[in-house]
């Protein structure tokens, strides 16, 4: 999945994502949780 797909799912989705709490999050935060998916990479 390409990162300007994960971040157009995260703008459609962002009124869910809201609701669930999410909002306390910035952009740049969820780009930075959403690389290591897209990268293949975990930090985990």
């Amino acid at each position: 999945m390409k990162r300007d797909e994960v971040l157009t799912i995260l703008a459609t989705h962002r009124e869910q994502l809201e609701k669930l709490g999410v909002k306390s999050l910035s952009l740049r935060e969820l780009q930075r949780m959403i690389d290591p998916i897209i990268t293949g990479k975990s930090s985990e």
